[in-house]
């Protein structure tokens, strides 16, 4: 199940946690990959996710360029 850390609003750089997955046994860190600010978020508190899902989308900023 999923858990956001970060808000829509939020400026994210690469290595940033943006979220945790709870699985069976352990919990997942979701870390970004790439700096932007969160726009949307495509998967609620709560849901199943499957490997490789997108969780959120990102608006790059001037530091991606």
């Amino acid at each position: 199940m999923l858990q956001h850390v970060v808000a829509v609003g939020d400026t994210v750089a690469p290595g940033d946690v943006i979220g945790r997955i709870e699985g069976r046994r352990d919990v997942h860190e979701v870390k970004a990959l790439h700096p932007g600010h969160v726009t949307e978020w495509l998967a609620e508190p709560g849901d199943p996710v499957a490997p490789g899902q997108p969780l959120l989308r990102l608006h790059p900023t001037e530091d991606s360029e």
